[in-house]
């Protein structure tokens, strides 16, 4: 297989994965703003189904990225092999990561609401996926690994 060919599926599976993501935690942000204001916005309710399915997502990806940091595995079946070793160096910056993440997985389990901090990391952990994801891109953009 040839260098754009891998490069190709490696960014098409970081693209799901950072989509994926980004939805699941959109749906916790809304959850946490919507219980704010009950009863103003009505309209705006969110389906048991699509939070039980974001809170599966998060805690099958949340749960196996600690075991990638923990463990120094180099094998995931979310993120791609081009980006994992990178990713995790990046990632493990974060004072305090792996117990963050264990306080995250405990709510989601718990079926509590995210606080803020929890969110921010979330959010930190997406905006290092977009930056592989662009470096990625521009690899592939100019057709080399």
């Amino acid at each position: 297989m040839s260098d754009v060919s891998v490069l190709s599926k490696q960014f098409e599976k970081l693209v799901k994965l950072s989509n994926s993501f980004n939805e699941s935690v959109i749906l916790h942000k809304k959850k946490k703003h919507l219980g704010s204001v009950k009863g103003k916005y009505s309209s705006l309710n969110l389906s048991k189904d699509s939070l039980s399915e974001a809170n599966r997502y998060l805690l099958s990806f949340l749960e196996n990225l600690i075991h990638v940091v923990n463990d120094n595995s180099y094998s995931t079946e979310y993120l791609p092999s081009i980006i994992l070793e990178d990713y995790t160096k990046r990632i493990k910056l974060t004072p305090y990561l792996t117990d963050e993440l264990q306080e995250i997985i405990n709510k989601l389990k718990s079926s509590k609401g995210l606080s803020n901090e929890n969110i921010e990391l979330l959010d930190k952990l997406l905006s290092e996926l977009d930056s592989e994801k662009n470096i990625l891109y521009k690899k592939l953009r100019s057709g080399r690994g």
